[in-house]
């Protein structure tokens, strides 16, 4: 046998063992990126579970807690409180309703602690709307 044709099987041999070692490594990332997208398909569904029952509760703070809030003394609150629960109330609406429970409800200490409580929930959820007020603004722009 020739040097030559010895060198030439001894590459191709090499060539052989590359390619085998280059599929492994292959073959094992493919398999640990299909194990990554699976968890994160997993994820992306547990977020989007907590994101609904998140809103869902959040609706049902402004449909049902913010009429207990109502006060015949101050009509401007009233009229946001009926927008909060309509669900139309707009972002500067939504400050100006922030601003008033703050100013009703949080800075009062005298006030009864079950309508600070419902104030707090009701002002968590008007936060709540002035965040995705001012993300679609944001994004729309």
């Amino acid at each position: 046998m020739s040097p030559w044709m010895a060198l030439l099987l001894s590459g191709c041999s090499l060539l052989v063992a590359l390619t085998g070692l280059v599929r492994t490594f292959v073959a094992g990332a493919k398999e640990e990126t299909l194990r990554l997208l699976d968890h994160l398909a997993k994820l992306e569904e547990r977020a989007a579970l907590l994101e609904m029952k998140m809103g869902m509760f959040w609706r049902l703070v402004e449909e049902h807690l913010s009429g207990m809030l109502k006060k015949p003394t101050h009509a401007e609150m009233d009229a946001l409180l009926d927008k909060l629960k309509a669900h139309t109330l707009t972002l500067a609406e939504a400050k100006r309703l922030r601003w008033w429970l703050e100013r009703v409800y949080l800075a009062n200490e005298i006030d009864a602690a079950q309508h600070r409580i419902t104030a707090i929930l009701v002002l968590a959820a008007v936060e709540s709307v002035i965040h995705e007020l001012e993300r679609s603004t944001a994004s729309s722009s």
